[in-house]
């Protein structure tokens, strides 16, 4: 979402520039500090290895120590709708705070499609954007590997999708509620299929929930 701009009371003037700790906009980064209590809104980070503010992005998972997030802005400019990034050095991937320039990995660029989902999903990272799904391998860039899984199936909503148990869950707003279990992927909506598409909105299909 964009935030609102802190000079006007004109809510669809904000930009992603705009953030700061003092506005209300429930789409930003929050930080939640136990020992005094408080919570802050974070500067976007300008991914350039320093510590401090977070970065703007539209999902993140955590795994291997590390946060990692997909389809995201940086600077209120660039925006990188197919590129991961992972906070953290090679020494600390702990350091939620710390985003490198170069520790990022781009996921099918240019292919026309965006990062809408990730899932921590075993030991690997799935990776869902419009019409593609992705499996990434690996904890950090020496030893990252990235494979295509399906270059029909995918997902609009980022929260239409969810893992547990060694199974994975999405909605491809075209063919239905598949499971992945890590060897071939499954319509489960086939009986239903036709119902649950028809009563379906495809301009709204980024909103939906897999509970």
């Amino acid at each position: 979402g964009f935030g609102p701009d802190t000079t006007t009371e004109d809510p669809e003037s904000g930009d992603w520039e705009t953030q700061s700790g003092d506005q209300d906009s429930p789409s930003l980064p929050i930080i939640y500090d136990v020992q005094a209590g408080t919570f802050s809104r974070p500067d976007v980070h300008d991914l350039d290895g320093t510590d401090g503010g977070f970065v703007r992005a539209r999902c993140m998972v955590a795994t291997h120590a590390r946060i990692f997030a997909g389809n995201l802005h940086s600077e209120g400019t660039y925006r990188y709708p197919s590129r991961i990034y992972w906070c953290g050095t090679d020494d600390e991937p702990d350091q939620p705070e710390v985003w490198e320039s170069l520790n990022y990995i781009d996921v099918g660029a240019d292919d026309g499609q965006e990062i809408t989902a990730m899932l921590s999903f075993n030991d690997q990272i799935l990776v869902f954007k419009n019409q593609s799904v992705w499996t990434l391998v690996g904890t950090d860039d020496t030893t990252f590997a990235l494979y295509k899984l399906d270059d029909k199936l995918g997902t609009e909503g980022t929260y239409a999708a969810t893992a547990t148990s060694g199974k994975a869950w999405f909605l491809d707003q075209r063919t239905g509620v598949w499971e992945y279990d890590g060897a071939e992927f499954r319509n489960i909506s086939e009986p239903i299929k036709d119902e649950l598409l028809s009563n379906l909105n495809p301009d709204a299909a980024y909103k939906a929930v897999v509970a």
